[in-house]
């Protein structure tokens, strides 16, 4: 029996395939293996999606941030005053903003922008924020930084765009940070008005056109910019007084006497009868010329009375010099000009007051102070030029600095007499204590006191166009002025302001943008 179950047991295993299971083993294994595949590649497109959200929102935040500063930059480009009576027209700094806002159209979703517009006179670029912090200038959304202006611009701005729940609300935002440097001009522009000697009327034109007269009339009317046209004068290189406004008009329109009358006459080509002489000997008023154009003191400018005070509606006259009277004497702007004035004549002209000069106070040697004073002129090539305007030095070229040199004037009789600067504070005549220059008549330029330095352009704002002591400290204008007119010379440490410049040039600042650095969030 057991035999037979033996044969049984080799015939059934002689008949069985010798690969027999392996189909299904095959077929177990390659769903295993298609279903890994799968779930890596699944895993592999779930782990996308986050880092793709998180780059589009951080394209979309890039280009919002961009969308800010030329938003910022625009705001700040049309910060514009109205045009001056030259038809030029100037930056505003009340009109500029400290931060703009908004939202970048056709995007998906809204992204937006903010931006801060901080405002600095030296260049932020690269400071720490503690810096940043300390010398950034007043900013108020109503009235920009108001008169002061800037240099400069620090624009920072971030963009934010709406995201879903795989990226955070404030991640992948980004944002920006750039400088602008604003466009710039030091150019005085000419054109002030003309006041009577104690100040309580203004000279006003009747009309714009030739053979208006000029009138009298009261300072409490003056300064109004309806009446620009009509009082604002120019005394020009030419030796002319011109009314400002005449000169974009295309017909220029001066003083013009004949007799004692005064009217505007076209003066394209100046002729005798137009031209004026500050007075030389400090009577603060114009003379005007004869035929052969010399100083004629009978043709000097007066409200037509010679005593009193002039009455509202006097017309400008020509007359007998008056010295230092309400009738016949005057305190310009100094934004009247000063005529021929320069290095040329040997005059040292100020920069804040560019109409006045340097001049030996009174024409006394001994004063304790010197002033800046309308400047003195004499047509037509100040052949006779008052000497207390008349300053001796070498003017270096432009971009150098002169060796240390005497700065000195001749007086009537021929004496030389040299600026010097002082050991001490004084306070002369009670108008302030500070470091006043005087004269001397020990020249010695081994005296220390006595060495000057002059720098045109150097590059370096501080010292440019400046006069320096020994110590290197700055002439400037003083604390108070002398007879409540005129600004006292005084030697201060070199700060670039334009109270510190002499003889100087317009400086042009062209507009920049740069330092461009990304924030991200």
């Amino acid at each position: 029996m057991s035999g037979i179950r033996e044969v049984f047991a080799r015939v059934r295993q002689a008949g069985r395939r010798p690969d027999a299971g392996i189909a299904m083993l095959t077929a177990i294994m390659l769903v295993m293996v298609v279903g890994g595949f799968a779930m890596l590649t699944l895993a592999l497109v779930a782990n996308q999606v986050r880092p793709t959200i998180f780059s589009e929102k951080s394209t979309r935040t890039i280009f919002a941030a961009e969308a800010g500063v030329e938003s910022a930059l625009g705001r700040i480009r049309t910060a514009q005053a109205a045009p001056d009576f030259t038809g030029r027209i100037y930056g505003d700094p009340r009109q500029l903003p400290c931060t703009v806002t908004g939202s970048v159209e056709g995007t998906a979703g809204t992204s937006t922008y903010s931006t801060q517009v901080r405002y600095f006179m030296d260049d932020p670029a690269g400071r720490s924020d503690a810096w940043l912090a300390s010398n950034a200038m007043t900013c108020s959304p109503t009235n920009g930084t108001g008169t002061a202006l800037p240099a400069y611009a620090l624009i920072t701005s971030k963009g934010q765009a709406p995201t879903g729940s795989k990226v955070a609300a404030s991640q992948a935002d980004r944002g920006i940070s750039m400088t602008y440097k604003f466009e710039t001009t030091t150019q005085n522009v000419a054109g002030g008005r003309i006041y009577n000697w104690n100040s309580g009327f203004c000279l006003r034109a009747s009309g714009l056109t030739a053979g208006s007269t000029v009138k009298y009339r009261s300072a409490a009317s003056c300064g109004s910019s309806a009446n620009e046209d009509y009082e604002l004068w120019i005394y020009d290189s030419d030796y002319t007084l011109t009314l400002a406004s005449s000169t974009t008009s295309g017909t220029k329109l001066c003083l013009s006497y004949s007799g004692s009358s005064i009217t505007l006459a076209s003066c394209g080509s100046p002729s005798y009868n137009q031209l004026w002489a500050w007075h030389s000997g400090g009577n603060a008023t114009w003379v005007g010329q004869n035929s052969s154009i010399n100083d004629d003191t009978s043709k000097c400018l007066f409200s037509g009375r010679t005593s009193g005070n002039p009455v509202d509606g006097d017309n400008l006259q020509v007359g007998s010099c008056q010295n230092q009277t309400t009738t016949g004497a005057f305190s310009p702007d100094p934004a009247v000009g000063p005529g021929a004035a320069s290095a040329n004549t040997r005059q040292i002209v100020n920069y804040l007051e560019f109409g006045r000069c340097f001049d030996v106070t009174d024409t006394d040697v001994n004063k304790a102070f010197m002033i800046s004073y309308p400047c003195k002129q004499d047509p037509p090539a100040a052949s006779g030029l008052y000497w207390n305007h008349k300053w001796f030095y070498e003017e270096p070229l432009v971009g150098t600095t002169a060796p240390a040199q005497l700065i000195f004037v001749y007086s009537s009789a021929g004496t030389q007499y040299c600026l010097q600067s002082p050991t001490g504070a004084t306070n002369p005549s009670s108008l302030g204590s500070a470091y006043y220059p005087t004269l001397t008549s020990s020249c010695s330029l081994s005296n220390t006191a006595q060495r000057w330095t002059r720098s045109t352009g150097t590059g370096d704002k501080a010292t440019s166009w400046t006069i320096r002591d020994s110590t290197g400290r700055c002439v400037g204008l003083g604390p108070n002025p002398y007879v409540g007119k005129w600004s006292t010379l005084v030697v201060t440490a070199c700060n670039g302001s334009s109270a510190q410049k002499w003889n100087a040039p317009a400086d042009e600042v062209e507009a920049e943008v740069g330092n461009y650095l990304e924030e991200t969030g």
